[in-house]
């Protein structure tokens, strides 16, 4: 990252990541830290400040119906906060803190079930969902287990059980997603959903599943159904892939398995809306806990059980 100010930056520090910086008379480049691992698993933060940034700027612009005649327009930033500037880093430090997911140390078992139907035969299509397969597969914690279940007509396991996120198993199912076809027939998701939530499952680890289909099925209430019926020991998110995605399906699946949804039309960057669903995925979770309170303060409980 090339960063370019009126002045010479007095600031500059990232609350995500750790950089390195390369000051010049014109401008300050930015590179992630050598020496250092980093996954595209969160967004890049980047904070920056000049000696100029409350200096008032001036712009004039020619009219186009008038002949002779000008618009000024003046823009300023005022200077509301009288915090000393490495007092403003610690804080912003502190706040990352408290609202960052962290990955690194994330459980879970990250199961992905992709449509390879028929209607997935174009080249936008299944071209969209191996790329989000592989950031997801990129950007897997490293205690999570993952596998990738195929469906069309029927479904198949990548893996008989799922694997250890480390890089030699990550590596072998991104060399086999990048040779997948969408060759399986027809829109069967129900089947493969199932199979994920009866899935033998590890102790002590939340099971998620990802879900990215283009289409449609014939009872899309059945499958929301299926994840509602399963949603306490399994969470569901879904990606609907192009413009013929049933938004329905696509976003009540996500509803009723206590998951979140995203969209993604062709050519869009799927980066993004990938690391929002996992890091939703990875939010700390409450189960089996109890809620205590004194009835005669309390007018009404919803729900009511």
């Amino acid at each position: 990252m090339n960063i370019a100010t009126s002045s010479p930056a007095t600031q500059i520090f990232s609350t995500t990541h750790k950089i390195d910086k390369l000051k010049t008379d014109a401008s300050t480049v930015i590179t992630l830290q050598n020496g250092i691992k980093h996954k595209p698993n969160k967004d890049f933060i980047l904070y920056f400040r000049n000696d100029a940034i409350q200096d008032p700027v001036c712009v004039l612009s020619k009219s186009a119906l008038v002949k002779d005649k000008y618009c000024a327009m003046i823009t300023f930033v005022p200077d509301f906060n009288n915090d000393e500037l490495d007092d403003a880093q610690q804080a912003a430090m502190e706040n990352a803190k408290d609202f960052d997911a962290d990955i690194e140390n994330a459980k879970g078992e990250f199961i992905f079930v992709l449509d390879r139907s028929g209607s997935m035969s174009s080249r936008s299509r299944i071209g969209m969902a191996k790329e989000a397969i592989i950031l997801f597969l990129k950007s897997l914690p490293p205690q999570a287990f993952f596998n990738i279940i195929s469906f069309g007509n029927q479904y198949k396991a990548l893996y008989p059980e799922n694997q250890p996120a480390i890089d030699q198993c990550v590596e072998d199912a991104i060399s086999k997603v990048q040779r997948f076809e969408a060759d399986m027939g027809g829109t069967n998701i129900d089947d493969a959903l199932s199979f994920c939530y009866n899935m033998k499952k590890l102790p002590d680890t939340p099971r998620l599943v990802f879900l990215l289909t283009d289409g449609d099925v014939r009872n899309p209430k059945g499958t929301a159904l299926i994840a509602l019926k399963n949603n306490k020991h399994c969470r569901t998110f879904t990606i609907g892939l192009g413009s013929g995605a049933s938004p329905y399906l696509v976003r009540e699946v996500a509803k009723k398995g206590r998951g979140k949804y995203e969209f993604v039309e062709n050519g869009e960057n799927l980066a993004g809306k990938v690391i929002s669903l996992l890091s939703a995925a990875i939010s700390p979770v409450l189960t089996n806990f109890k809620f205590k309170f004194d009835t005669a303060l309390v007018d009404a409980l919803i729900p009511s059980g």
